[in-house]
């Protein structure tokens, strides 16, 4: 007979990854939805990420954590810490805090055995997630939702909800063969469209021309339909009709192309100079911009790359290098094993990089659209890398 503690066992502890990460996006996203409840105390004293931390290392006790990995990330908090320290930038919280993400995605994710229909199962539920937030979306426009939930207000935001997501269908579309996911492909595209945020579509065009260089000839009919959908996508962008509207709306004038990144990058850039080993802290942005004489009350660089380099100097950048590395590393070991999924992920990589050229999108950390990064484009291959997931689409 089966006791209740090793039920228990078999339901959380065989199945952590699954029901563990489905908790984190949920709460991460209840924090973005209800800013005022309980969920949001939690994260503004990061309460619900030592949570999750904890949970995971709990539920797997057998957790043979790379010694590389945990190298690395001493090094990260022993370097920015001491800096944070010398050069007074008060930021040791927001250190701390990039520590955590890093062992949780990294270290701990990467080190516990996990079943394919677990990660099956959580590309799913973001999926259905997603759908359920368009319907949200659409309900607001009537009145029926509330109309002021910054998620939906603000279209970077928005745009960063829909993207991965967009890749995820994607990927489920050619692992299930089921053509419904095509078809959330598609309603994800046409969010994402009408969102009218650039750097989102562009980085949406590039995973699929990713996709298709990367497949070539084995997948010639699918390649070609989306050459041919990609077509019409750009003509209708590129239409006159289309071109008027967004400049009249959603472009400042006099700033049609960079809407001001410009600027903020020449702060960041300037900033960057007068410390680039170390940077000048990671709650420096808002003063630095304030007070630049530019007029702008931007929070943010715009560049998750120029946001590095001014916070965190060329160090931060070269650990940035280091985790990215790590994840196309393995992408790749998919890739040699199954052309098909290891092409979506590699654009979905490649994709979030562009993106991140003119957005500060952080692909790992404790919130809703980041967690999800992490899990899809750095947990979820490097642990298959380690050899502490089998998927047998893969082999």
């Amino acid at each position: 007979m089966i006791d209740s503690k090793t039920k228990f066992d078999f339901i959380i502890g065989r199945n952590s990854f699954l029901y563990i990460s489905s908790a984190m996006l949920l709460i991460f996203l209840v924090e973005i939805l209800l800013p005022n409840s309980f969920f949001f105390i939690l994260k503004e004293s990061r309460t619900d990420t030592i949570v999750l931390f904890i949970t995971y290392i709990i539920f797997n006790r057998k957790i043979r954590i790379d010694i590389e990995i945990i190298v690395v990330i001493l090094s990260f908090l022993a370097i920015n810490l001491t800096a944070s320290i010398i050069f007074s930038h008060f930021d040791i919280i927001k250190i701390l805090s990039e520590g955590l993400s890093f062992t949780l995605f990294f270290a701990v994710l990467t080190s516990i055995k996990i079943k394919e229909d677990e990660i099956i199962k959580l590309l799913k539920i973001i999926n259905i997630i997603t759908l359920v937030l368009i319907l949200i979306k659409i309900f607001s426009l009537f009145g029926i939702a509330p109309e002021n939930i910054y998620l939906f207000l603000n279209r970077n935001s928005w745009s960063q909800t829909l993207m991965l997501p967009t890749f995820i269908s994607f990927f489920l579309f050619v692992y299930t063969k089921n053509k419904l996911y095509l078809v959330c492909t598609g309603i994800y595209l046409y969010n994402t469209i009408f969102t009218f945020s650039r750097t989102a579509i562009i980085s949406s065009i590039a995973f699929f021309i990713v996709y298709i260089f990367l497949t070539g000839k084995k997948k010639l009919k699918r390649n070609i339909g989306i050459l041919i959908f990609l077509t019409i996508f750009i003509s209708i962008l590129m239409s006159e009709p289309v071109t008027e509207y967004i400049q009249d709306n959603y472009f400042r004038s006099g700033q049609y192309l960079l809407t001001g990144r410009d600027i903020l990058w020449k702060i960041a850039l300037e900033a960057f100079k007068t410390n680039p080993i170390f940077g000048v802290g990671r709650n420096s942005a808002i003063d630095l911009i304030r007070y630049s004489g530019t007029g702008m009350h931007n929070r943010e660089y715009h560049s998750y790359y120029i946001e590095v380099l001014a916070s965190g100097g060329l160090f931060s950048f070269l650990f940035f290098i280091y985790f990215i590395s790590k994840s196309m590393k393995a992408i790749m070991l998919i890739y040699k094993n199954n052309i098909e999924l290891g092409a979506i992920l590699m654009g979905s990589l490649i994709s979030t990089l562009i993106y991140m050229l003119a957005e500060t999108f952080y692909p790992y950390a404790f919130s809703y659209n980041n967690a999800i990064s992490g899990l899809f484009l750095f947990s979820i291959p490097i642990a298959y890398k380690n050899k502490n997931i089998t998927l047998r689409r893969l082999l």
